[in-house]
């Protein structure tokens, strides 16, 4: 809800403030698709059989490259300075089957009468990003300008497995990661290619934010329900990468395409908290690791 209304007011600006809007066209809309993969978890095992052999680890939940949206506004409020907003979404569906004796989770002392029935799994793991940036940028030069925003970033991250055996279950594990990222991004963006119908612009930056992340994870099985909650407050920054290069088909009407990185350190996810989540003591959230979404960009841009 917080995203959808700060995007609802920066879309109503060109309508409340046209008195600052000194460019014969000053109102930039963008819209188009992203194709986005997500890096996955660590090599620590997940899901282990009775021998404590590794059955499922976290890089065999692999995040293809999966299709979002991505829109974004841009105000020329004077001649060197521009009101922008940006916001993107896109998710992220992996599933498993496996088979062996003894399946269960691995190092969860909830799960330590475990024994030796051959039992099928099927675990899922689920991963959605959304960002909303709102801020200025400062043209320096005809070729350079550099920007200072406000971003909230949303990583959520689910992974679910069941176990069961000769078609009864044995049990369902969730472990469900929740971060809630609102700070500064500070960038710069260069000109490379101004020629005839074709632009190209290259831009990177750095954003620092609190991290309001919570932790839920919870074993339902014959034993009744067992569950584990946390919450912690982090610091943690990230570095974005941004090539996009438009042909303009008419005056107002472009088409482009490109290229976008987006690292992110000191966040927590459900793959890498799986192995680490203890039901008797307080540990899990606090194990903080980094996440990387790189892929292509296609727009559209209208300029009014």
């Amino acid at each position: 809800m917080r995203i959808w209304i700060t995007w609802s007011l920066f879309l109503m600006l060109p309508l409340s403030l046209p008195s600052i809007a000194l460019a014969d066209d000053p109102w930039t809309v963008e819209a188009g698709a992203l194709l986005l993969h997500r890096s996955g978890g660590g090599s620590a095992p997940i899901i282990v059989d009775d021998l404590d052999s590794p059955v499922v680890d976290g890089e065999d939940y692999s995040f293809d490259m999966e299709a979002g949206f991505q829109i974004g506004s841009r105000l020329q409020c004077t001649p060197t300075t521009t009101l922008f907003g940006e916001y993107f979404d896109v998710d992220w569906d992996e599933a498993l089957q496996r088979g062996a004796t003894g399946l269960w989770v691995d190092g969860s002392p909830a799960f330590s009468a475990r024994n030796s029935i051959a039992r099928s799994l099927q675990t899922r793991a689920e991963s959605n990003v959304q960002s909303a940036t709102i801020g200025f940028e400062k043209q320096a030069n005809d070729w350079l300008s550099y920007s200072i925003a406000y971003r909230y970033l949303s990583l959520d991250d689910s992974l679910w497995a069941e176990f069961s055996h000769g078609g009864l279950s044995d049990g369902i594990y969730r472990d469900t990661v929740d971060n809630d990222l609102n700070g500064v991004d500070v960038g710069i963006t260069a000109l490379l290619l101004a020629r005839d119908r074709y632009t190209l612009k290259l831009g990177s930056g750095f954003g620092v934010y609190e991290n309001d992340v919570k932790h839920w994870a919870y074993y339902n099985g014959g034993s009744g329900l067992t569950s584990y909650r946390e919450t912690s407050d982090t610091t943690a920054w990230s570095y974005r990468l941004k090539l996009d290069g438009t042909y303009a088909l008419t005056q107002q009407l472009s088409v482009g395409a490109g290229y976008r990185l987006l690292f992110v350190d000191d966040v927590a996810n459900a793959i890498d908290q799986a192995p680490l989540t203890n039901f008797g003591g307080s540990r899990g959230t606090h194990d903080q690791s980094d996440v990387l979404f790189q892929g292509l960009s296609l727009f559209v841009q209208w300029v009014r």
